[in-house]
């Protein structure tokens, strides 16, 4: 082989190793530093804060009142469930509800990475609510089974969100 096309393939090789070196700093660098908070555009509705909600990094969003359904009087939400310290605290859903890191969601849960931007959302219909992934990496769980196309939640029911765990209840 020629000279000069083995010193070509050694800088293609060094190159690559660069590369390859950058990327994972770069990769260690966006799993240990803090997360960033996103500034809402001002003609955005400003999300309510609570102080528990301010403690843990949840953020509930305004919420929207509709009561077109059929019976007005039944109401779901969702209660956070597991090891953390949001256990218990429940959104209604209302007429919508989104969960995922975005500041924009309903339920913001910025601390969770395996958690996409918006997630999966909730939707409350004339006769039910259903339940419907965003196209999230890591996929939305409803009772332990992936959830491939919208489907109906009830009372409840389980919804995996990234780490993040719900249980649906009446309000």
């Amino acid at each position: 082989m020629p000279v000069g096309l083995l010193v070509v393939f050694k800088y293609v090789l060094i190159a690559l190793i660069w590369l390859f070196f950058l990327r994972a700093l770069r990769a260690v660098y966006v799993q240990v530093r803090p997360p960033k908070v996103k500034k809402a555009k001002e003609e955005a509705p400003r999300p309510v804060v609570d102080e528990s909600a301010k403690r843990s990094g949840w953020i509930t969003a305004p919420k929207l009142l509709d009561r077109s359904a059929s019976n007005p009087h039944v109401r779901f939400g969702l209660r956070a469930i597991g090891d953390t310290e949001e256990t218990g605290d429940v959104w209604p859903i209302d007429n919508f509800v989104t969960i995922g890191r975005s500041a924009g969601c309903t339920i913001s849960i910025p601390d969770d990475e395996f958690s996409s931007s918006v997630h999966c959302r909730l939707t409350k219909t004339d006769t039910n609510y259903l339940i419907e992934d965003l196209g999230s990496t890591n996929g939305t769980y409803l009772n332990g089974k992936v959830l491939n196309s919208p489907a109906v939640v009830s009372e409840g029911d389980e919804i995996s969100a990234g780490r993040s765990r719900f249980k649906v209840v009446r309000v």
